[in-house]
């Protein structure tokens, strides 16, 4: 379960939005992921209903993706976020299984097949951590679902998910 949901925009579908998120996924783009991160940052510490968190988890991506872009861009955001809020960020906890090709294309359904238990909880957390989970986009909620049932597994952490961009399905 998350307890909060911080986006820096609400929704993604505006051009320049998705202008900035394919020049961070796909162009190389990584001033743009951390200065956007900073700006994530800025909200989260101006935000009067978050909790005290423990450490930032950013939302890995799998071993060929990091390989082939030459980083993670929600370790970028987080690291963004992590200058302003001065938390860790801690890449050493989630892993991603398997090397799948991107969900663009993938309808709502097809993006939760294919994220179901992709991710694994590596390294235990205590059962009182709050946790804030870094995601560059959330699209249908698939990936933060998966990534919760994950850190989730054992017991029932204080979790607050935060993106540059969401869309709100409920």
């Amino acid at each position: 379960m998350v307890d909060q949901e911080i986006y820096v925009f609400k929704h993604f579908k505006n051009p320049l939005i998705q202008k900035m998120i394919y020049e961070i996924k796909y162009n190389g783009n990584k001033s743009t992921a951390y200065v956007l991160g900073v700006e994530l940052g800025s909200l989260i510490k101006k935000s009067k209903n978050v909790v005290d968190f423990d450490i930032i988890i950013p939302v890995p991506v799998s071993k060929l993706k990091k390989e082939h872009r030459g980083y993670n861009q929600c370790q970028l955001i987080a690291e963004g976020i992590s200058n302003i809020i001065k938390l860790p960020v801690d890449s050493n906890y989630l892993i991603r299984n398997n090397n799948m090709n991107s969900q663009i294309k993938s309808s709502r359904y097809e993006r939760w097949l294919n994220v179901e238990n992709e991710y694994q909880l590596i390294k235990e957390l205590r059962y009182d951590t709050k946790i804030l989970l870094v995601d560059d986009v959330i699209t249908t909620g698939a990936t933060i679902n998966s990534c919760l049932n994950a850190i989730q597994k054992n017991n029932k952490l204080k979790v607050t998910v935060a993106a540059l961009a969401g869309n709100k399905f409920t």
